[in-house]
């Protein structure tokens, strides 16, 4: 039992090393939702899009 609580806790930390490294397409995503306020000032709230 022991054994397989010790492995059990290496595989949660292994998987913790990864955690909010993300791909160049995934940050492409998120950003395409994010108008330039320069471009686009209708999309935009005093500067701040929204």
């Amino acid at each position: 039992m022991k054994k397989f609580l010790t492995l059990l806790l290496v595989v949660f930390l292994s998987a913790c090393v990864q955690v909010g490294e993300f791909t160049p397409e995934r940050h492409a995503q998120h950003e395409t939702g994010r108008p330039d306020c320069n471009i686009t000032p209708e999309r935009c709230i005093n500067g701040v899009p929204w």
